[in-house]
């Protein structure tokens, strides 16, 4: 049976896609073993489901809609830096996330998380951390000198508005994973 790798998320802003651009081409001048993420592909990831059938995706929508019917639109900027699961021995760099007024975004990751239980996807354990990630480490080996640069790059203050949460399909390729829009929803204007 055909299945869909599949996520739920919020697509960043050109202003932020920019200023990531210029980080990664930054990064990149620093030969080492990181794949860096495209810019465009930089997403907010609410839940990732993983591979599921067209059927499932359909459920997954429902629950979406209902999840976020009535959470407004809302403000995120970029904040700090870090790695997972610390800079010293990084697999993944990422740029976190604030919201500038009110906490809409926790509220509507816990509706989704409480949808997506219902659609018979167990709950994530760990805590949400809202994080954009930039880059993957794929040897540990010599990765202290780029992890100090990420570290200490200056990364400006970019606030954008959230408007609407998407589900994801996600193709993974030897280039990388390629992103596409299964369904859009608007939150509640």
């Amino acid at each position: 049976m055909q299945t869909i790798r599949t996520f739920i998320a919020i697509k960043i802003s050109r202003e932020l896609e920019t200023a990531f651009d210029t980080l990664i081409r930054s990064m990149k001048k620093n030969p080492g073993p990181v794949r860096w993420v495209s810019p465009q592909s930089i997403h907010l990831t609410l839940k990732f489901l993983g591979e599921i059938t067209p059927v499932q995706v359909e459920d997954v929508c429902k629950g979406v809609e209902k999840a976020v019917t009535a959470i407004p639109p809302f403000s995120l900027k970029s904040g700090s830096k870090g790695a997972f699961p610390s800079p010293k021995r990084p697999r993944v760099f990422w740029l976190g996330l604030a919201e500038t007024g009110e906490p809409h975004l926790f509220d509507m990751q816990k509706n989704i998380e409480e949808e997506m239980a219902l659609c018979g996807f167990p709950k994530e354990r760990r805590p949400f951390k809202p994080h954009l990630t930039v880059g993957r480490v794929k040897d540990s080996r010599e990765i202290e000198t780029i992890s100090n640069i990420f570290m200490e790059y200056q990364f400006p203050e970019i606030e954008f508005s959230a408007d609407e949460v998407l589900v994801m399909k996600s193709e993974l390729t030897p280039q990388g994973a390629r992103y596409s829009v299964q369904k859009s929803f608007p939150l509640k204007k």
